[in-house]
């Protein structure tokens, strides 16, 4: 019995701000309670090759969370007041 696993490599991104596109936002239920799953598009690298970085949020929305933290990004707002999140807003 032979046994394949085919070799991948990351690119690591180092800690930074970036300009990123939300493509894709899924439900999941994780070991920590439900999740969002985010998908962000990055801009190119240095050769010109596409990006996608994964990201996870616990699904609570109150000024103390990662979701309304994103949700003020992407909105480009300081502060958000009297919103409700639905994946329809991004």
């Amino acid at each position: 019995m032979s046994i394949t696993i085919h070799q991948t490599f990351f690119e690591l991104i180092p800690t930074g701000r970036y300009l990123a596109k939300i493509v894709a936002i899924e439900a999941l239920d994780g070991q920590f309670g439900p999740q969002l799953k985010f998908t962000f598009k990055l801009p190119p690298n240095e050769q010109g090759e596409s990006r996608t970085m994964l990201g996870w949020a616990s699904r609570k929305f109150n000024n103390q969370s990662k979701l309304y933290e994103w949700t003020k990004a992407a909105w480009e707002a300081d502060r958000l007041t009297g919103v409700m999140f639905s994946t329809l807003m991004i």
